[in-house]
């Protein structure tokens, strides 16, 4: 008790550190060991090494998925860190600067942040769904049937639309941190900045975004 007594904050920690190892850290190692393993699932597990993962990489049955998939995590990422993020940084300024309209447009931002996984399921739903989706029934309405689409079921645009609705999902938070920080540089050299002649896009790229 003396150890815990002389450092209490390990009392705090513990909750969470012993939740993390459960759930994450076995988890991982636990998947990294049955890997070496042929095992499906039931019954006794057969250690073959590092066979799964030549499988994986050459045999042509399974290594175009692998591959495919990983072609989509690495364009994931690079998009994550090529739109969302400017993205965040270009409407916090918008909203630093309080266009018309700021409140609303930081509110409808940041709306995906507060609510459910199932609700924003639910929307992406009632708006791509290929039978009573909204898109398709305005682009009826218009009179260009043509355009219409199965969207998430069409391989040749459902990766565009899961970064246009992951990028709506992911932009309010990153955003609101650099609201944040974009209000914490002091007043003072703002106004400097202004006093010098610097417009809109100058100070932002002058003063605001290396601070």
């Amino acid at each position: 008790m003396k150890f815990f007594k002389k450092r209490p904050y390990i009392l705090f920690l513990l909750p969470g550190f012993i939740l993390y190892t459960a759930f994450i850290v076995y988890p991982m190692f636990s998947a990294m060991k049955i890997s070496l393993y042929e095992w499906s699932g039931f019954g006794p597990k057969k250690f073959i090494g590092l066979e799964n993962f030549r499988s994986l990489l050459f045999d042509p049955r399974i290594s175009g998925m692998f591959w495919n998939a990983l072609k989509n995590n690495i364009l994931y990422v690079f998009a994550e860190l090529c739109l969302i993020m400017p993205l965040q940084i270009v409407f916090a300024y918008l909203i630093y600067l309080r266009i018309k309209g700021h409140k609303l447009f930081q509110t409808l931002i940041f709306l995906p942040c507060v609510i459910s996984s199932a609700v924003i399921s639910f929307f992406v739903m009632i708006v791509f769904d290929p039978n009573i989706g909204v898109l398709n029934m305005l682009l009826k309405a218009i009179g260009r049937e043509d355009l219409q689409s199965g969207w998430f079921g069409n391989p040749k645009i459902s990766f565009g639309l899961l970064i246009i609705v992951v990028t709506w999902i992911g932009i309010g938070y990153g955003m609101t941190l650099f609201i944040a920080s974009m209000k914490s540089i002091p007043n003072e050299t703002v106004e400097a900045a202004i006093v010098d002649g610097a417009k809109g896009v100058r100070r932002f790229f002058s003063i605001i975004l290396p601070l």
